[in-house]
C-alpha cells in the first residue's frame, strides 16, 4: 500500500474510530448498575417516576389483587400532573411486556435518550470547531460525572435534554441554510424538537424560548414575523403544549404546579445564590462553565452565539422563576450540560487550530489531554455507579411496609417523603415535613394545632429519620412523652397513636 493510501485509511477511519469508541464507552458505563433500585439519584423524583407508572401498568393488570390495583391507581393520582407523563407512559407499556415493573428498562431508556443528545451535540460542534471539538463538547456531554448518574435516571429531564440538543442542531442548521426547500426542512424540524421538548417538559420553554427568539431575531431581522418559515417553526414549538393544556384544563387537572415553588422572598438572601452557586458547582464542575461561555462567544456564526446567550438567559430567569427549587435541586441546572459542552468543544477546536499544523507535538498534547479528561471523568463516574447496592435497602422497606396492613393509616418522619415506603412497601402514607418545608409553612409553627390536622384519623407514626427526629424538639417530645411504641429496631421505631388522647390532640407546646 502506497504511503498516500496509508495516510487517507489513517484519516479516514481513526477519527470515526474515535468518535465509536467515546458513545460506546458512554453507553457502556452507564450500564453499570442497570438492574439496581432507583436510590442512586434524586430518589424522591425518580420514585415519583415509578409510582405513576405502576399506576398505569395496574389499570390494564387484570391478575393482580383488588387491593393492589386500587393502591397503585391511588397511587398515580396522588402523584398529580406536574408534566405530560411520557416516560412513565412509555415505561408502563413496557412493564406490560416484560411482565411486570423491571424498573432498568426507563433507566435505559434515559440512558438512550441522552446519549443520542450527545450525538445531536456532537453533529453541531463538529461544523464549528473540527472533529476534535465535536468528540469534546459530546465527551463533556457523556463523561461529566454528574451527567453519567443524572443520564440514568427515571424522570423527564434525559429526555428533554436530548430534545433541546435536537433543537439546537437543527436551529443552528436552519438559520445557515440558503433559503430553498432545505431551509424549510429545517425549519420545521427545529419546530417539531422544540415542541416535543416542551410537551415532556415545560420547563425546557425557559431556555428554547429566549435561545430560538434571539436566535430568529438575529438571523431575519425585523422581518421576522413576515417570514413564513418562522411561523412554521413557532407553530410546531406551541401546539403540543397548548393542546395539551388546553385537554387537561377542560378536565380540571392542575397542570405544571407552578404556584408552589415561587418564593420571591429568597431573592434577597445571599444563602439561596450561594446555594445555587453550589448547584451549579455540581452540574457541571469547577470552571468548566466560565470555559464554555468564553467557548461560546468564539463560535463563528453569530445568530448562535445570540441565541445561546439567551439560553443562559432563559436559565437565569427559571432560577429566579422557582427559586427554592433551583437552589436545593441540582438536576434544574441540567440543561446547561449540553451549551457548556459546546463553548468546551468550540475552546479546544480553537485552541487546536491556533497551533500550526508543523508543531505536531502540541497539537497531539491537546488531543492527549482531551482523552485523557475523558478517561478520568468515565473512570469516576463508573466507580461511583458501582460503589453502592442499592438492594438491601429496597427489601428493608419491603419488610417494613409488611408490617402494617393495607388499611393502616401512617404519618411518618422518613427521608425523600416517604416515597421509598409508598414504592417498595406498598403501604398509603403522610409525610411529616422535615425542617427544610417547615421553613417555609408558617402554618407548623403552632405545632399543637398543626399536629392535630396532620395526624386525624391517623394510626401509626413512622420514624425512620433520626436526624430529622432531633432536629424537631416539639415532635420528638410529645410522641416520646405521649404515643405507645408498637416496634422498634435499630433503624425504624412504630409508634400507635391511637392508644391515649394526649397523643392524639397536645394541649401545649412542649
Amino acid at each position: 500500500m502506497s504511503k498516500w493510501a496509508e495516510q487517507l485509511t489513517v484519516r479516514t477511519w481513526l477519527p470515526g474510530g474515535a468518535v465509536l469508541t467515546v458513545f460506546v464507552a458512554g453507553v457502556a458505563v452507564r450500564l453499570v448498575g442497570l438492574t439496581q433500585p432507583p436510590l442512586d439519584f434524586h430518589p424522591t423524583r425518580q420514585l415519583h417516576s415509578a409510582e405513576i407508572a405502576r399506576g398505569f401498568y395496574y389499570a390494564t393488570h387484570p391478575d393482580a389483587p383488588d387491593w393492589q390495583r386500587a393502591f397503585a391507581l391511588e397511587g398515580r393520582l396522588r402523584r398529580g400532573v406536574i408534566e405530560p407523563q411520557v416516560m412513565e407512559s412509555v415505561s408502563a407499556w413496557a412493564f406490560g411486556l416484560l411482565g411486570g415493573e423491571e424498573l432498568w428498562f426507563p433507566r435505559l431508556l434515559s440512558i438512550t435518550f441522552w446519549t443520542l443528545g450527545a450525538w445531536f451535540l456532537h453533529l453541531t460542534a463538529r461544523r464549528w470547531a473540527g472533529r476534535l471539538g465535536g468528540l469534546v463538547a459530546a465527551g463533556y456531554m457523556l463523561f461529566s460525572p454528574y451527567a453519567l448518574q443524572a443520564s440514568r435516571a427515571f424522570m423527564p429531564d434525559p429526555l428533554m435534554v436530548c430534545l433541546m440538543c435536537g433543537t439546537l442542531w437543527a436551529a443552528t442548521r436552519w438559520v445557515s441554510e440558503r433559503p430553498g426547500p432545505g431551509a424549510w426542512w429545517w425549519a420545521a424540524a427545529t419546530g417539531a424538537f422544540a415542541g416535543a421538548a416542551l410537551f415532556v417538559k415545560p420547563a425546557a420553554g425557559y431556555f428554547l424560548g429566549p435561545f430560538l427568539a434571539a436566535l430568529v431575531l438575529r438571523h431575519f431581522g425585523l422581518r421576522s414575523l413576515r417570514t413564513p418559515q418562522v411561523w412554521v417553526a413557532g407553530l410546531l414549538a406551541v401546539l403540543p403544549l397548548t393542546g395539551y393544556l388546553t385537554a387537561t384544563s377542560a378536565l380540571g387537572l392542575e397542570v405544571l404546579g407552578m404556584g408552589g415553588r415561587v418564593f420571591p422572598e429568597l431573592w434577597a438572601s445571599s444563602s439561596f445564590y450561594l446555594n445555587w452557586a453550589g448547584m451549579l458547582t455540581i452540574v457541571l464542575g469547577t470552571g468548566w462553565l466560565l470555559a464554555g461561555l468564553l467557548g461560546t462567544l468564539l463560535i463563528p456564526q453569530g445568530a448562535a452565539v445570540v441565541g445561546l446567550i439567551g439560553w443562559y438567559v432563559g436559565y437565569v430567569a427559571l432560577g429566579f422563576t422557582v427559586s427554592h427549587h433551583m437552589s436545593t435541586h441540582d438536576y434544574y441546572s441540567l440543561p446547561l450540560v449540553p451549551v457548556v459542552g459546546l463553548g468546551l468543544g468550540v475552546l479546544v477546536g480553537v485552541a487546536r487550530r491556533s497551533v500550526s499544523r508543523t508543531r505536531r507535538a502540541l497539537r497531539a498534547t491537546i488531543a492527549g489531554l482531551v482523552a485523557v479528561t475523558m478517561v478520568v471523568g468515565g473512570l469516576a463516574g463508573w466507580s461511583r455507579l458501582g460503589a453502592i447496592d442499592h438492594q438491601q435497602e429496597a427489601r428493608n422497606w419491603q419488610l417494613l411496609g409488611s408490617l402494617f396492613a393495607p388499611t393502616d393509616r401512617i404519618v411518618g418522619l422518613t427521608a425523600h417523603y416517604g416515597h421509598l415506603f409508598t414504592y417498595f412497601g406498598w403501604r398509603s402514607y403522610t409525610w411529616w415535613p422535615a425542617t427544610f418545608d417547615r421553613a417555609l409553612m408558617p402554618e407548623t409553627n403552632d405545632f399543637p394545632s398543626y399536629w392535630v390536622t396532620r395526624t386525624a384519623g391517623m394510626d401509626y407514626f413512622l420514624l425512620t429519620d433520626f436526624g430529622q427526629w432531633d432536629a424537631q424538639p416539639d415532635v420528638r417530645e410529645h410522641v416520646l412523652q405521649h404515643c405507645t411504641v408498637v416496634s422498634r429496631t435499630n433503624w425504624y421505631v412504630i409508634f400507635d397513636l391511637r392508644d391515649s388522647a394526649e397523643c392524639q390532640h397536645p394541649t401545649e407546646r412542649p
